[in-house]
């Protein structure tokens, strides 16, 4: 009976440490800097500490509506305005130089978490918003990299290079796991060998 249950103990322990708790990544400061649009406006954006986001609940249940894969989430956070004041649809064009494909654009607005309209052209990301400014969190999907950037109006060929794709995979716990097994394995085989050494 007791090596039955030595044996048990063993597995439930191997079974514990394979076990990996996900939490949501703390948002990034985004930068701060402001950008000069086509029509002549200025759009200010001011890095935000992950401590100064509200509602942090239903930002997390807005990325987990989206479908995203919460082991590959980058979020970058800034407070976005612009130079004038604007009601309506307004769009808009930013750079954040993240190598990584945009999954989710969460805007703040009247007390939640939004999701907004977005196209990524390489580190350019063009927001179409009809909720004013205010906190925006930008979720990328670090398995994927960004969309290659389209070729300039004047139909001049787009930079072309080697893309470099980021290292996907999570072999940590494997190891620890077969560690554990075979550390708690020798150590049956010298119980054992000690009681029968005893006897």
């Amino acid at each position: 009976m007791k090596k039955v249950l030595t044996i048990a103990a063993v597995f439930m322990l191997v079974l514990a440490l394979s076990i990996s708790a996900f939490a949501a990544p703390s948002p990034e400061v985004g930068p701060d800097k402001s950008e000069e649009q086509e029509n002549g406006d200025v759009i200010t954006m001011k890095g935000l500490d992950g401590s100064q986001l509200r509602d942090k609940d239903g930002l997390d249940g807005l990325v987990e509506q989206s479908g995203l894969d919460p082991n590959n989430l980058r979020y970058v956070a800034c407070d976005i305005s612009c130079s004038r004041a604007i009601s309506g649809r307004y769009t808009f064009k930013i750079t954040l130089d993240v190598p990584f494909k945009l999954g989710l654009l969460a805007h703040y607005h009247n007390g939640k978490w939004i999701p907004e309209s977005f196209k990524q052209n390489g580190s350019t990301v063009e927001v179409t918003t009809e909720n004013g400014m205010s906190p925006f969190v930008f979720v990328y999907d670090t398995s994927a990299p960004a969309p290659v950037a389209e070729a300039p109006a004047d139909n001049a060929p787009a930079p072309v290079g080697p893309q470099k794709s980021p290292q996907t995979g999570y072999n940590t716990v494997l190891w620890i796991v077969l560690a554990a097994a075979m550390v708690s394995l020798a150590g049956y085989c010298f119980v054992s060998a000690r009681k029968k050494t005893q006897e």
